[in-house]
């Protein structure tokens, strides 16, 4: 199937490409789910992983609250996602200034390094969106950003 097909409109007014790449992994996977991955321990998400990922498109991910986190653990546990087709949705919730959330972006975790998708309030202003595009751009990847309205 291709994603034209399926998808139609959407398809075709789709100018972002982390939307085309969303919509064409969930036609190879047959799912639109969004996983998410709320463990505490690298083994527990490794597990999970290892368990759901024929099903799923995306696992959602909270870096900050998995207790045993380290840069290598989290590259490998990253790389075995993309391996098996998924995509990283870091649920950050980011709120700042552009500048301030590119930073934060780059900062402790590198988000911007492995994450396809983050979560952004816009309070701030609309140049959030621009930092954080920044901030792939500058590791060379692509990424998108899904804006909260609410909580």
């Amino acid at each position: 199937m291709e994603p034209a097909s399926v998808w139609k409109e959407r398809w075709e007014s789709a100018t972002l490409p982390m939307a085309r790449q969303y919509m064409e992994l969930a036609i190879q996977k047959q799912s639109l789910v969004c996983l998410a991955a709320d463990r505490p321990t690298m083994k527990e998400l490794n597990d999970l992983l290892d368990a759901v990922h024929p099903s799923i498109v995306a696992l959602k991910t909270h870096v900050d609250m998995v207790d045993d986190w380290t840069p290598k653990g989290w590259g490998a546990f990253c790389k075995k996602a993309n391996d098996l087709g998924l995509l990283i949705f870091e649920d950050r919730k980011f709120a700042d200034i552009g500048k301030i959330s590119e930073k934060q972006m780059l900062g402790l975790y590198d988000i911007a390094s492995w994450s396809d998708l983050v979560t952004a309030h816009l309070i701030s202003g609309p140049d959030i969106v621009d930092g954080l595009q920044a901030a792939w751009e500058g590791k060379g990847r692509i990424g998108g950003v899904l804006l909260l309205a609410q909580m």
